[in-house]
């Protein structure tokens, strides 16, 4: 078993009989989230669901942080339950288990990784999280949440290091990710995401639409004019995309409208 660095005490659920699931979730989420998607394989599976730093009831730290960090808080966790776990990641929960795998390579025996992969970010990229760190953080007080998103900008490049993860590792595509995409005008990302079985990806001009995107049509990917729209400009349109849930009801008739159209079925009309 390796040596485990210094880490905090996360907050943090666990409950069933068997061999260990770990699971991870996404920047703005809470363990929550990840115990209710699982909940399935509690018949025959012990389930350890924290919340990651900064999120639900674990603590913030000062920071800044980096994705090892999250990686060493949840080692901890995993190490108290003997290893040899099954870790599912959600975006940020992803490259935390990746940097989990990587850095303490005994603790894991497999991974189901969605909405990140093993590529650092490129200067746009790293724009983008910092855009949204400063969005959570001047816009929402979310001081722990903005940790989180420069930490995401500065997670380093996995691709090299991949051939020493002995692990299984299965990678999906899950129907709650939520993504932002800039190009020149935010026209041509979102044409092209939308031909993207499960994706509904709105190309928003103010806060307004963001937000009603996200009330009534479920949007799941952001994308924003890089020509048009300035960091004071998009920022506002960010956190209205991230702060405002489905509000499903009536609504969610028309989503499932949109899915019977994907899968090449007549929607129907029952208003």
């Amino acid at each position: 078993m390796p040596s485990l660095p210094p880490a905090i005490h996360l907050a943090y659920s666990i409950e069933g009989e068997g061999p260990l699931v770990v699971g991870l979730h996404d920047l703005g989420r809470r363990g929550a989230t990840m115990t209710a998607a699982l909940e399935p394989l509690l018949d025959g599976h012990r389930l350890l669901i924290p919340d990651l730093r900064g999120h639900g009831d674990s603590p913030t730290p000062a920071g800044p942080w980096s994705v090892d960090d999250f990686a060493s808080d949840v080692a901890r966790l995993v190490a108290a339950e003997g290893g040899g776990a099954i870790v599912v990641g959600v975006g940020l929960g992803a490259a935390t288990a990746l940097a989990l795998a990587l850095g303490h390579p005994g603790l894991v025996s497999s991974m189901v990784l969605s909405g990140v992969g093993p590529k650092a970010e490129d200067q746009d990229g790293r724009d983008r999280w910092m855009l949204i760190a400063r969005a959570l953080r001047e816009r929402q007080g979310l001081e722990g949440h903005a940790l989180t998103a420069e930490a995401m900008a500065t997670r380093p490049d996995w691709r090299g290091a991949l051939a020493q993860v002995d692990a299984p590792v299965a990678i999906v595509a899950g129907e709650a990710d939520r993504a932002v995409l800039v190009c020149g005008s935010g026209v041509g990302v979102a044409i092209v995401a939308n031909k993207v079985e499960g994706v509904r990806a709105v190309n928003a001009h103010d806060p307004e639409e963001a937000e009603m995107s996200r009330r009534h049509n479920d949007a799941n990917v952001l994308t924003l004019a890089g020509r048009r729209l300035d960091a004071a400009a998009a920022g506002p349109i960010l956190s209205a995309f991230l702060a405002t849930g489905f509000e499903g009801g009536r609504h969610a008739r028309r989503i499932a409208k949109i899915a019977a159209v994907e899968n090449g079925a007549e929607p129907q009309d029952d208003r």
